[in-house]
Order: C-alpha cells, then sequence, then structure tokens
C-alpha cells in the first residue's frame, strides 16, 4: 500500500509517494502545475509527468490514498485533468486542497499558526485546525502577489525599462535582467531589446535571480518598488495576524478563505 502527496505550484509540480511504513519509494518533479498561470493543458500535462516519475517501478493500483496541494486550483478543469489522472493507472481519487495547508503542515505538527507562501505569487493565511481561515492577498499578478518572484522580476524589469528609455544600458540591474529576459540585440548595446508582447509571468518570477545578484553586491534591489520583498511579505503575515482590526494599506484587507486551490505558490 501506499500514499501519494503533489505540491503543485507556479514554479513546479512535486510528486511523492510514501509506503506504509512512511518511507519514500517515489520521487517526481516537472515544471508548473498551476492551470491559472500556465493554462491546463500544459499544467495538467506537467502534473502528469511528475506523477510518472513518482510511480516508476511501482503499481499505480496500490497507491490507497491521494492529495494534492495546488495553487491555482479553482481554474481547474476536471475534464482535462480526470483523464490524465486516470491513465495514470490510478484508481483512488486525489483530494484536492489548497497550497496553503498543506505548505503548513510541512512545517509543523501544530494545528494552528500562520503560513507565508512567497513563490511565483504570494499569499499568506492564518491556519486552524490545519486549515486557512484568513488569507491576505494572493490576488495574482495583476491586482497583487506582493513580494513575490512576479511582483519582484517585474520590479526589477520596470527598472530596466526605464533606464534603456534614457539610453543608460551600463547598468548592471539592466545587463543582468536583459540577459535573463531577452534574446534580440539593440544594435550597439550589447542587450536585447526590452518588449512586452511575449515576456510572461513565469519569465519575471523567473529573472528574480538578477535582483539577487544585485543585492548581493550592494547595489540595490529592484529599484523603484513600493518597498522591499521583505516589507511586502511581512505585511501580509501582520494582515492575517491582525484581522479584526483595521489593516495597513498596501496588501488590501485580510479576507475570509474561500475555496480550496487558492494560493499562488
Amino acid at each position: 500500500m501506499y500514499v501519494l502527496g503533489l505540491d503543485v505550484g507556479g514554479t513546479s509540480s512535486r510528486a511523492l509517494l510514501l509506503d506504509a511504513s512512511g518511507r519514500r519509494a517515489g520521487y517526481g518533479k516537472a515544471p508548473g502545475g498551476n492551470p491559472a498561470a500556465h493554462g491546463n493543458a500544459v499544467a495538467v500535462a506537467n502534473i502528469g509527468l511528475a506523477l510518472e516519475l513518482a510511480l516508476r517501478g511501482i503499481d499505480p493500483g496500490l497507491v490507497a490514498g491521494a492529495v494534492i496541494g495546488l495553487a491555482g486550483g479553482g481554474a481547474l478543469d476536471r475534464l482535462v485533468f480526470d483523464p490524465m489522472w486516470a491513465a495514470a493507472g490510478l484508481r483512488v481519487p486525489p483530494r484536492l486542497t489548497g497550497d496553503l495547508g498543506i505548505a503548513f503542515a510541512a512545517g509543523t505538527a501544530e494545528p494552528r499558526g500562520t503560513a507565508l507562501i512567497a513563490g511565483t505569487g504570494a499569499i499568506a493565511a492564518r491556519i486552524e485546525d490545519g486549515e486557512p481561515v484568513m488569507i491576505a492577498d494572493g490576488l495574482g499578478w495583476l491586482l497583487g502577489d506582493q513580494g513575490s518572484g512576479f511582483w519582484l522580476g517585474r520590479e526589477a524589469a520596470g527598472s530596466a525599462a526605464r533606464a534603456l528609455s534614457r539610453g543608460d544600458a551600463g547598468g548592471r540591474l539592466t545587463r543582468l535582467v536583459t540577459g535573463a529576459l531577452l534574446e534580440e540585440e539593440i544594435p550597439g548595446t550589447g542587450i536585447g531589446e526590452m518588449g512586452t508582447g511575449t515576456t510572461g509571468s513565469a519569465d519575471l518570477a523567473g529573472s528574480t535571480g538578477s535582483v539577487g545578484a544585485v543585492d548581493s553586491a550592494g547595489s540595490g534591489g529592484s529599484g523603484g518598488s513600493g518597498g522591499s520583498v521583505e516589507e511586502m511579505r511581512a505585511l501580509a503575515i501582520r494582515l492575517v495576524v491582525r484581522a479584526q482590526s483595521r489593516p495597513p494599506a498596501g496588501a488590501g484587507p485580510a479576507r475570509p478563505a474561500r475555496q480550496p486551490g487558492g494560493g499562488r505558490g
């Protein structure tokens, strides 16, 4: 008998298979499986790849239980997901939940506390009896996710774009960002042309290493953001901890958790 757990976010999809004694029997990792970020076709294919790797050499019919912590689960199309699950040979239906509860459970056995996820997206929650009861942010890349990988990448890209518009192509952050995101070179500059048509949220989130490289060298951070990454993440935590008081401006009010799969990991 085996149990299967999946942690699926915007950046990666991970599947872990354990036997009845709790020993690891299989593991698989694939690109992001958040359907809100990647669309259902790509997301489900990536989840399927993680499953395939974890189940290699194992009879999937022996899996007795499965839980999936899924960011963006509200966008999951079961007409796309269910055939993939069945094709993997799994007979047990998965329990779908959000990524907040599993993130909290991975860090502590305590029944209550605070969880913060800051991956491609960002969300904070107050946890009671293992489930989120109040959440802050997790509003998506367009309206929120402050302090997330995408937020940081967007701030860095904006700083680089403003520098290029001034004719300044020599800054370290500008060169790192354009090197991470762009391919076509601007004549006479040695760097790529900054455009808006093809760069997606995952691309921007993946460029955060450029900001980290500049920060580690003492050259400043995202260059124009409304606050540091730490400040944005701390704000979200304060909102869920102090949900009964008037929250500070910046990340929106804390709100009751509504449905599984609402995280932005």
